[in-house]
């Protein structure tokens, strides 16, 4: 487990203005591995202090499941 990011780290971005809450990425917690997957992690915050501190994986690869044809592009 990475630890828990400090305040002067976090990244605010905007997800929607119909929430109270506040998101924010931990700018050191952010990388990419040999295999593509991209971790890093998110601070969600609400109005009343509570937090939810969150690691994420992602990866970068694709999997082509059906091909497009032309009128669907």
């Amino acid at each position: 487990m990475p630890p828990l990011p400090q305040a002067s780290n976090l990244l605010p971005f905007n997800v929607s203005q119909n929430t109270p809450l506040t998101f924010a990425v931990d700018k050191t917690s952010v990388s990419v591995g040999d295999d593509g997957v991209v971790c890093y992690t998110v601070v969600t915050s609400s109005p009343s202090g509570a937090r939810n501190v969150n690691l994420r994986r992602h990866s970068l690869r694709y999997v082509r499941v059906a091909p497009l044809r032309e009128h669907q592009r």
